[in-house]
């Protein structure tokens, strides 16, 4: 049996953060962004930027809703809720960054809801209901920026 996961943990600065866009994230989202520039627009890290069809602001605001949706991280194995004031600074955080990690962001956690990304063995094994509270990957918790 083969399951399939539209979350995705990405490390960013000195956390893990499980990344995550729910329903009502994507409606947000789809009122706040054209979503189809966002689908198709996100740049391959080397293409240049201005080859990109979505403004910058749309995937910090994509970004910012996965966060969000996601609703944890993991910092020096200790796990904290991740609020919208944290989402915002962490968004602010990738802004200061190259655009490259932003767009290498958004396309993981588009692809992940486009397509879904295989369990884990460790997700497979604690399987129960498919919306439950999600499984803290090992490695984020030995995780060290």
């Amino acid at each position: 049996m083969r399951l399939y996961r539209c979350d995705v943990w990405i490390p960013i600065d000195d956390a893990v953060y499980r990344l995550h866009l729910a329903s009502n994230q994507c409606v947000e989202l789809e009122r706040l962004t054209p979503v189809g520039t966002l689908w198709a627009g996100t740049p391959a890290s080397k293409e240049p930027k201005d080859r990109a069809k979505a403004p910058t602001a749309h995937g910090l605001a994509m970004l910012r809703l996965a966060l969000v949706g996601g609703g944890m991280g993991v910092r020096f194995g200790n796990r904290f809720v991740v609020s919208p004031t944290t989402a915002m600074e962490v968004a602010d955080y990738v802004a200061s960054r190259p655009l490259t990690e932003l767009w290498r962001i958004v396309r993981t956690v588009t692809e992940a809801i486009q397509q879904g990304r295989p369990a884990t063995p460790e997700e497979i094994a604690t399987f129960s209901i498919p919306d439950a509270a999600p499984l803290i990957p090992a490695w984020t918790l030995e995780y060290r920026a």
